[in-house]
């Protein structure tokens, strides 16, 4: 199969037993906060392991522990980080998010979480295990990802567009998250948002919004686009 390995500069992933590829989202997700360099960090359903890897070619120093639900992906993802510059420092494991427990408390929390509610379940039960949760499902995991954030941390996400006001409006309010900053993300100047980054944190703070453009026009990806990407994407 053609796309079985997707190579970046610095580390490549192999991914014929994911169901979820490589992805947009997930290289936005990784790159466009800017995170700062941090101790502790968990990556919710890491797929992949595309996400760990780039935060950890970002924070080579961080602990950075990766959770998987399906078995074939959280052995790829494993192996992934086996081969890649930071082995040492990423530590897949396989698990149900909701079971997991941690003896401390991250400093920053990222995902692609499942929640495409509106979205048509595809064929492949692999997808839809990683594409749709129900709203209760949500309220549990928000608190349960609110319970494993240290006080100063932040929790990323990144939410198709039209699923963001509700997701942000089912914020339970006993897992003192606030909506601490969100990009929204179009593929073209003037186009309608596809997707918004949310940053979550325990501290009430005026809400940063920002705008992030994919292309400047067809087939030609934006300035900010390559300024984000140059430090992985080979084509770049």
């Amino acid at each position: 199969m053609k796309n079985d390995t997707f190579r970046f500069k610095q580390f490549s992933v192999k991914q014929d037993r994911c169901a979820m590829k490589i992805g947009t989202d997930a290289v936005l997700l990784a790159t466009l906060p800017r995170f700062r360099p941090v101790g502790r960090v968990l990556d919710i359903g890491t797929g992949t392991g595309v996400i760990a890897l780039m935060l950890a070619q970002q924070m080579p120093a961080a602990h950075i522990d990766a959770i998987e639900l399906d078995p074939g992906a959280a052995e790829q993802a494993a192996f992934n980080f086996s081969q890649s510059p930071w082995a040492a420092s990423l530590h897949g494991i396989r698990g149900d998010f909701m079971d997991f427990s941690a003896e401390e408390k991250y400093d920053l929390i990222v995902s692609n979480p499942p929640y495409f509610t509106n979205a048509l379940r595809s064929g492949i039960p692999e997808r839809n295990l990683a594409r749709h949760a129900g709203e209760s499902l949500l309220s549990g995991w928000l608190l349960k990802a609110a319970g494993l954030l240290d006080e100063s941390g932040n929790l990323a996400l990144i939410l198709p567009y039209t699923s963001a006001a509700s997701f942000i409006a089912q914020i339970p309010p006993e897992s003192g998250l606030f909506l601490d900053t969100y990009i929204g993300i179009r593929s073209f100047p003037g186009s309608e948002p596809v997707r918004m980054i949310v940053i979550l944190s325990k501290c009430l703070s005026q809400t940063d919004e920002k705008s992030f453009v994919i292309y400047e026009e067809k087939n030609k990806y934006s300035a900010s686009y390559v300024d984000f990407m140059k430090d992985y994407f080979i084509i770049f």
